[in-house]
């Protein structure tokens, strides 16, 4: 290779999981547009990831946002002003809406006891749903609330257990 690629090579984490948006997260699961995410994550240290954020896990998927992690002490040590950008990741470590396909369980439970405790800031740049390119402005994503799983996320869900891949 003729070009350093060490930021890139060093996200070995990689989670699926469900993103929806903060300014929906007060609606009804079935009023709110949930989408399929996936997450590949570089652990910086023990209180703090960074994630690269894609609408899909295949060669054709494009990034579309950033997710920070941090531990729940680095999150109650942050003004309360900065708290409302951040989500606790429970609901969604509890309710399956996230996961860490093909590590093995003992591995897998560890991690999400982890990410439990966790909170993230996340910001999408482009929902290639609507647009062939990142338009408009970045959007605050949010954590799906396990009561709030609409029926497409539901079905997603129950398809993501026959195959990774979307």
């Amino acid at each position: 290779m003729l070009q350093d690629t060490t930021p890139i090579n060093q996200l070995q984490t990689y989670l699926d999981g469900f993103h929806n948006y903060k300014r929906e997260a007060h609606l009804p699961g079935e009023s709110q547009h949930q989408m399929r995410v996936s997450h590949y994550c570089q652990n910086l240290n023990e209180e703090f990831t960074q994630c690269a954020i894609y609408d899909g896990n295949t060669a054709n998927s494009h990034l579309i946002g950033i997710e920070y992690v941090v531990s729940d002490r680095v999150y109650q040590n942050l003004s309360e002003n900065e708290k409302q950008y951040w989500h606790p990741h429970t609901s969604e470590v509890e309710s399956g809406i996230l996961i860490a396909p093909g590590i093995p369980d003992p591995a897998h439970q560890a991690l999400m006891d982890k990410l439990r405790t966790t909170h993230g800031k996340t910001w999408h740049v482009w929902d290639t749903q609507k647009y062939q390119f990142p338009l408009g402005e970045p959007a605050l994503m949010w954590a799906i609330e396990t009561n709030q799983i609409n029926t497409e996320t539901q079905h997603q869900m129950q398809e993501r257990e026959k195959s990774i891949k979307f």
